[in-house]
Protein backbone atom coordinates (compact mmCIF):
# COMPACT_ATOMS: atom_id res chain seq x y z
CA UNK A 1 0.00 0.00 0.00
CA UNK A 2 1.50 3.31 -1.12
CA UNK A 3 1.98 6.51 0.83
CA UNK A 4 -1.11 8.07 -0.76
CA UNK A 5 -3.30 5.23 0.49
CA UNK A 6 -1.75 5.34 3.97
CA UNK A 7 -2.40 9.08 4.31
CA UNK A 8 -5.99 8.78 3.15
CA UNK A 9 -6.68 5.76 5.33
CA UNK A 10 -5.30 7.65 8.33
CA UNK A 11 -7.72 10.52 7.65
CA UNK A 12 -10.62 8.08 7.26
CA UNK A 13 -9.83 6.64 10.69
CA UNK A 14 -9.56 10.12 12.22
CA UNK A 15 -12.98 10.97 10.79
CA UNK A 16 -14.38 7.70 12.14
CA UNK A 17 -13.10 8.60 15.60
CA UNK A 18 -14.71 12.05 15.34
CA UNK A 19 -18.01 10.52 14.24
CA UNK A 20 -17.98 8.25 17.27
CA UNK A 21 -16.92 11.09 19.54
CA UNK A 22 -19.76 13.48 18.67
CA UNK A 23 -22.48 11.00 17.76
CA UNK A 24 -21.57 7.67 19.29
CA UNK A 25 -23.61 8.05 22.47
CA UNK A 26 -26.81 9.02 20.65
CA UNK A 27 -28.01 5.41 20.88
CA UNK A 28 -27.92 5.43 24.69
CA UNK A 29 -28.91 9.06 25.35
CA UNK A 30 -32.59 8.56 26.17
CA UNK A 31 -31.95 5.37 28.17
CA UNK A 32 -29.43 7.18 30.34
CA UNK A 33 -31.67 10.24 30.68
CA UNK A 34 -34.48 8.08 32.12
CA UNK A 35 -32.01 6.15 34.30
CA UNK A 36 -33.14 2.84 32.79
CA UNK A 37 -29.46 1.84 32.65
CA UNK A 38 -26.50 3.27 34.50
CA UNK A 39 -24.43 5.54 32.21
CA UNK A 40 -21.20 3.52 32.32
CA UNK A 41 -23.02 0.24 31.75
CA UNK A 42 -25.04 1.67 28.85
CA UNK A 43 -21.97 3.10 27.13
CA UNK A 44 -19.93 -0.09 27.53
CA UNK A 45 -22.72 -2.31 26.19
CA UNK A 46 -23.37 0.03 23.25
CA UNK A 47 -19.65 0.23 22.52
CA UNK A 48 -19.39 -3.56 22.31
CA UNK A 49 -22.39 -3.74 19.97
CA UNK A 50 -21.05 -0.90 17.82
CA UNK A 51 -17.76 -2.73 17.37
CA UNK A 52 -19.16 -6.19 16.64
CA UNK A 53 -22.14 -5.42 14.38
CA UNK A 54 -20.19 -3.86 11.45
CA UNK A 55 -17.98 -6.96 11.35
CA UNK A 56 -21.05 -9.21 11.27
CA UNK A 57 -22.56 -7.00 8.55
CA UNK A 58 -19.37 -7.44 6.51
CA UNK A 59 -19.62 -11.23 6.62
CA UNK A 60 -23.32 -11.05 5.73
CA UNK A 61 -22.54 -8.77 2.79
CA UNK A 62 -24.73 -5.97 4.16
CA UNK A 63 -22.70 -3.10 2.72
CA UNK A 64 -25.28 -1.25 0.63
CA UNK A 65 -24.51 2.17 2.15
CA UNK A 66 -20.78 1.89 1.44
CA UNK A 67 -21.32 0.54 -2.07
CA UNK A 68 -23.77 3.30 -2.96
CA UNK A 69 -21.41 5.99 -1.70
CA UNK A 70 -18.51 4.56 -3.66
CA UNK A 71 -20.39 3.93 -6.90
CA UNK A 72 -23.02 6.65 -7.01
CA UNK A 73 -21.74 9.80 -5.30
CA UNK A 74 -19.27 10.61 -8.09
CA UNK A 75 -19.68 8.96 -11.48
CA UNK A 76 -16.84 6.43 -11.59
CA UNK A 77 -16.46 6.89 -15.35
CA UNK A 78 -14.69 10.18 -14.56
CA UNK A 79 -12.03 8.17 -12.68
CA UNK A 80 -10.86 6.41 -15.86
CA UNK A 81 -7.41 7.40 -17.01
CA UNK A 82 -6.65 9.85 -14.21
CA UNK A 83 -3.30 9.67 -12.46
CA UNK A 84 -2.65 8.78 -8.84
CA UNK A 85 -1.83 12.42 -8.06
CA UNK A 86 -5.27 13.68 -9.07
CA UNK A 87 -7.03 10.79 -7.35
CA UNK A 88 -5.10 11.49 -4.17
CA UNK A 89 -5.70 15.25 -4.34
CA UNK A 90 -9.45 14.70 -4.80
CA UNK A 91 -9.96 12.48 -1.76
CA UNK A 92 -7.41 14.36 0.34
CA UNK A 93 -9.24 17.63 -0.32
CA UNK A 94 -12.60 16.04 0.45
CA UNK A 95 -11.40 14.56 3.74
CA UNK A 96 -9.46 17.63 4.88
CA UNK A 97 -12.41 19.87 3.98
CA UNK A 98 -14.62 17.59 6.04
CA UNK A 99 -12.30 17.59 9.05
CA UNK A 100 -11.79 21.37 8.93
CA UNK A 101 -15.54 21.96 9.10
CA UNK A 102 -15.87 19.36 11.88
CA UNK A 103 -13.10 21.13 13.80
CA UNK A 104 -14.72 24.54 13.38
CA UNK A 105 -18.12 23.41 14.69
CA UNK A 106 -16.48 21.53 17.54
CA UNK A 107 -14.56 24.64 18.66
CA UNK A 108 -17.70 26.78 18.63
CA UNK A 109 -19.88 24.00 20.10
CA UNK A 110 -22.25 24.07 17.14
CA UNK A 111 -24.34 20.91 16.52
CA UNK A 112 -23.00 19.03 13.53
CA UNK A 113 -23.86 16.13 11.26
CA UNK A 114 -20.67 14.17 10.62
CA UNK A 115 -22.48 12.34 7.81
CA UNK A 116 -23.30 15.44 5.81
CA UNK A 117 -19.88 16.92 6.58
CA UNK A 118 -18.28 13.94 4.82
CA UNK A 119 -20.74 13.82 1.93
CA UNK A 120 -20.43 17.56 1.39
CA UNK A 121 -16.64 17.50 1.52
CA UNK A 122 -16.38 14.74 -1.08
CA UNK A 123 -19.00 16.31 -3.38
CA UNK A 124 -17.37 19.74 -3.18
CA UNK A 125 -13.91 18.35 -4.00
CA UNK A 126 -15.42 16.23 -6.79
CA UNK A 127 -17.06 19.23 -8.47
CA UNK A 128 -13.76 21.11 -8.71
CA UNK A 129 -11.68 18.02 -9.58
CA UNK A 130 -13.94 16.45 -12.22
CA UNK A 131 -16.61 19.01 -13.04
CA UNK A 132 -20.19 19.66 -11.96
CA UNK A 133 -21.54 16.85 -14.15
CA UNK A 134 -19.33 14.26 -12.44
CA UNK A 135 -21.64 14.34 -9.44
CA UNK A 136 -24.57 11.97 -10.00
CA UNK A 137 -27.18 14.55 -9.09
CA UNK A 138 -30.35 13.03 -10.58
CA UNK A 139 -29.37 9.38 -10.13
CA UNK A 140 -28.33 9.59 -6.50
CA UNK A 141 -27.31 12.83 -4.81
CA UNK A 142 -30.52 14.88 -5.01
CA UNK A 143 -32.70 12.11 -3.54
CA UNK A 144 -30.31 10.18 -1.31
CA UNK A 145 -28.21 13.07 0.02
CA UNK A 146 -29.79 16.51 -0.39
CA UNK A 147 -33.43 15.48 0.00
CA UNK A 148 -32.53 13.32 3.01
CA UNK A 149 -31.30 16.42 4.88
CA UNK A 150 -34.95 17.54 4.88
CA UNK A 151 -36.82 14.24 4.60
CA UNK A 152 -35.18 12.20 7.37
CA UNK A 153 -36.02 14.72 10.14
CA UNK A 154 -39.57 15.14 8.82
CA UNK A 155 -40.13 11.38 8.78
CA UNK A 156 -38.65 11.03 12.28
CA UNK A 157 -40.83 13.84 13.64
CA UNK A 158 -44.07 12.68 11.99
CA UNK A 159 -43.62 9.00 12.85
CA UNK A 160 -42.57 9.86 16.41
CA UNK A 161 -45.65 12.08 16.81
CA UNK A 162 -47.99 9.40 15.42
CA UNK A 163 -46.49 6.57 17.49
CA UNK A 164 -46.72 8.63 20.68
CA UNK A 165 -50.38 9.45 20.07
CA UNK A 166 -51.07 5.78 19.31
CA UNK A 167 -49.22 4.56 22.40
CA UNK A 168 -51.04 7.01 24.67
CA UNK A 169 -54.36 5.74 23.31
CA UNK A 170 -53.50 2.05 23.68
CA UNK A 171 -52.01 2.50 27.15
CA UNK A 172 -54.69 4.82 28.54
CA UNK A 173 -55.85 2.20 31.04
CA UNK A 174 -52.41 0.78 31.85
CA UNK A 175 -51.33 0.44 35.47
CA UNK A 176 -48.13 1.81 36.96
CA UNK A 177 -46.50 -1.60 36.49
CA UNK A 178 -46.08 -0.71 32.82
CA UNK A 179 -43.00 1.28 33.85
CA UNK A 180 -41.09 -1.97 34.39
CA UNK A 181 -42.03 -3.14 30.90
CA UNK A 182 -40.93 0.19 29.45
CA UNK A 183 -37.55 -0.13 31.18
CA UNK A 184 -37.04 -3.56 29.59
CA UNK A 185 -38.02 -2.23 26.17
CA UNK A 186 -35.55 0.63 26.53
CA UNK A 187 -32.70 -1.78 27.17
CA UNK A 188 -33.62 -3.89 24.15
CA UNK A 189 -34.05 -0.83 21.95
CA UNK A 190 -30.65 0.47 23.05
CA UNK A 191 -28.99 -2.65 21.64
CA UNK A 192 -30.87 -2.32 18.34
CA UNK A 193 -30.08 1.40 18.11
CA UNK A 194 -26.38 0.81 18.70
CA UNK A 195 -26.42 -1.85 15.97
CA UNK A 196 -28.24 0.14 13.27
CA UNK A 197 -26.34 3.36 14.05
CA UNK A 198 -22.97 1.62 13.90
CA UNK A 199 -23.83 -0.20 10.69
CA UNK A 200 -24.76 3.04 8.90
CA UNK A 201 -21.89 5.11 10.32
CA UNK A 202 -19.14 2.56 9.71
CA UNK A 203 -20.16 2.18 6.09
CA UNK A 204 -19.74 5.89 5.41
CA UNK A 205 -16.05 5.64 6.17
CA UNK A 206 -15.85 2.31 4.36
CA UNK A 207 -17.47 3.94 1.33
CA UNK A 208 -14.55 6.39 1.08
CA UNK A 209 -12.10 3.48 1.28
CA UNK A 210 -13.99 1.72 -1.52
CA UNK A 211 -13.75 4.94 -3.52
CA UNK A 212 -9.98 4.76 -3.05
CA UNK A 213 -10.08 1.34 -4.72
CA UNK A 214 -12.25 2.68 -7.56
CA UNK A 215 -9.67 5.43 -8.09
CA UNK A 216 -6.85 2.88 -8.28
CA UNK A 217 -5.17 3.98 -5.05
CA UNK A 218 -5.75 0.58 -3.47
CA UNK A 219 -5.29 -2.76 -5.21
CA UNK A 220 -7.10 -5.55 -3.39
CA UNK A 221 -5.12 -8.18 -5.24
CA UNK A 222 -1.84 -6.91 -3.80
CA UNK A 223 -3.13 -6.54 -0.24
CA UNK A 224 -4.07 -10.15 0.43
CA UNK A 225 -7.26 -11.83 1.51
CA UNK A 226 -9.60 -10.12 3.97
CA UNK A 227 -7.73 -6.81 3.91
CA UNK A 228 -11.08 -5.05 3.57
CA UNK A 229 -12.20 -6.91 6.71
CA UNK A 230 -9.25 -5.40 8.57
CA UNK A 231 -10.35 -1.98 7.35
CA UNK A 232 -13.87 -2.60 8.68
CA UNK A 233 -12.41 -3.66 12.04
CA UNK A 234 -10.20 -0.54 12.16
CA UNK A 235 -13.08 1.80 11.31
CA UNK A 236 -15.42 0.12 13.81
CA UNK A 237 -12.65 0.29 16.42
CA UNK A 238 -12.11 4.02 15.92
CA UNK A 239 -15.86 4.68 15.97
CA UNK A 240 -16.11 2.76 19.25
CA UNK A 241 -13.08 4.49 20.73
CA UNK A 242 -14.57 7.87 19.88
CA UNK A 243 -17.76 6.91 21.66
CA UNK A 244 -15.90 5.76 24.77
CA UNK A 245 -13.90 9.00 25.00
CA UNK A 246 -16.67 11.46 24.22
CA UNK A 247 -20.32 11.86 23.58
CA UNK A 248 -21.59 12.88 27.02
CA UNK A 249 -22.53 16.33 25.73
CA UNK A 250 -24.69 14.53 23.16
CA UNK A 251 -26.38 12.54 25.94
CA UNK A 252 -27.20 15.74 27.81
CA UNK A 253 -28.54 17.52 24.72
CA UNK A 254 -30.65 14.67 23.37
CA UNK A 255 -31.79 13.34 26.72
CA UNK A 256 -32.60 16.60 28.51
CA UNK A 257 -32.31 19.82 26.48
CA UNK A 258 -34.83 19.09 23.71
CA UNK A 259 -37.58 17.59 25.83
CA UNK A 260 -37.77 16.23 29.37
CA UNK A 261 -37.84 12.54 28.51
CA UNK A 262 -39.58 9.91 30.59
CA UNK A 263 -39.68 6.14 30.07
CA UNK A 264 -42.57 6.17 27.60
CA UNK A 265 -41.00 8.94 25.51
CA UNK A 266 -37.70 7.09 25.40
CA UNK A 267 -39.32 3.86 24.19
CA UNK A 268 -41.38 5.55 21.48
CA UNK A 269 -38.51 7.70 20.17
CA UNK A 270 -36.22 4.65 20.16
CA UNK A 271 -38.77 2.56 18.24
CA UNK A 272 -39.27 5.38 15.73
CA UNK A 273 -35.54 5.76 15.18
CA UNK A 274 -35.02 2.00 14.84
CA UNK A 275 -37.71 1.72 12.16
CA UNK A 276 -36.29 4.62 10.14
CA UNK A 277 -32.68 3.45 10.47
CA UNK A 278 -33.44 -0.16 9.53
CA UNK A 279 -35.25 1.13 6.44
CA UNK A 280 -32.43 3.42 5.28
CA UNK A 281 -29.81 0.73 5.94
CA UNK A 282 -31.72 -1.69 3.72
CA UNK A 283 -32.05 1.00 1.04
CA UNK A 284 -28.34 1.85 1.30
CA UNK A 285 -28.89 5.51 2.20
CA UNK A 286 -26.28 7.33 4.34
CA UNK A 287 -28.24 9.43 6.84
CA UNK A 288 -27.39 11.38 9.95
CA UNK A 289 -28.21 9.09 12.86
CA UNK A 290 -28.39 12.11 15.17
CA UNK A 291 -30.92 13.77 12.85
CA UNK A 292 -33.27 10.82 13.03
CA UNK A 293 -32.99 10.46 16.81
CA UNK A 294 -33.41 14.17 17.56
CA UNK A 295 -36.37 14.60 15.20
CA UNK A 296 -38.14 11.56 16.67
CA UNK A 297 -37.76 13.10 20.14
CA UNK A 298 -39.23 16.35 18.83
CA UNK A 299 -42.20 14.42 17.44
CA UNK A 300 -42.74 12.52 20.69
CA UNK A 301 -42.50 15.71 22.73
CA UNK A 302 -44.89 17.57 20.44
CA UNK A 303 -47.41 14.72 20.77
CA UNK A 304 -47.20 15.01 24.56
CA UNK A 305 -47.47 18.80 24.64
CA UNK A 306 -46.24 21.14 21.92
CA UNK A 307 -44.89 23.82 24.24
CA UNK A 308 -42.98 21.24 26.30
CA UNK A 309 -40.37 20.97 23.52
CA UNK A 310 -37.46 23.39 23.79
CA UNK A 311 -37.97 24.70 20.26
CA UNK A 312 -35.09 27.19 20.47
CA UNK A 313 -32.62 24.38 21.11
CA UNK A 314 -34.31 22.21 18.49
CA UNK A 315 -34.23 25.06 15.96
CA UNK A 316 -30.52 25.61 16.52
CA UNK A 317 -29.86 21.94 15.83
CA UNK A 318 -32.06 21.90 12.72
CA UNK A 319 -30.38 25.03 11.33
CA UNK A 320 -26.98 23.36 11.66
CA UNK A 321 -28.26 20.34 9.69
CA UNK A 322 -29.22 22.50 6.73
CA UNK A 323 -25.94 24.45 6.77
CA UNK A 324 -23.56 21.52 7.08
CA UNK A 325 -23.80 20.07 3.57
CA UNK A 326 -23.22 23.30 1.57
CA UNK A 327 -20.52 24.64 3.93
CA UNK A 328 -18.54 21.40 4.07
CA UNK A 329 -18.94 21.20 0.28
CA UNK A 330 -17.39 24.65 0.00
CA UNK A 331 -14.50 23.57 2.23
CA UNK A 332 -13.91 20.48 0.06
CA UNK A 333 -13.90 22.61 -3.09
CA UNK A 334 -11.52 25.19 -1.61
CA UNK A 335 -9.16 22.48 -0.39
CA UNK A 336 -8.97 20.93 -3.87
CA UNK A 337 -8.11 24.33 -5.35
CA UNK A 338 -5.32 24.71 -2.77
CA UNK A 339 -4.02 21.12 -2.85
CA UNK A 340 -4.73 20.04 -6.40
CA UNK A 341 -4.34 23.22 -8.41
CA UNK A 342 -1.99 25.45 -6.40
CA UNK A 343 0.28 22.95 -4.63
CA UNK A 344 0.28 19.92 -6.96
CA UNK A 345 -0.26 22.01 -10.14
CA UNK A 346 -2.87 19.62 -11.51
CA UNK A 347 -5.01 20.60 -14.51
Amino acid sequence: MGIYAIVLLSLILIFSFYMGYIDGSTAVATTIATRAIKPRTAVMIAALVKFVVPIIAYFLGQLAVASNMSDNLINNSFFSGIGADKAFAFLLAGLIGTLIWCGVVNIFKVPNSATHSLLGGVIGAGIVAFGFNAVQWTDYVIVNVILMVFLAPIVGLVVGFAFMKLFKYLARYASKSISLVLRIFQRINTLVLAAVFSSNNTQKSLGVFMMMAALGLVNYGELGNYFDLYIVIAIAGMLTLGMLLGGFQVINTIGRKIFKIQDVHSVVSQMTTNIVMIAVNELGIPVSTGQVMVSSIMGVGAAERVNSVHWMTAGRIVASWFLTLPISGAFGAIMYIIIGKLIMQLP
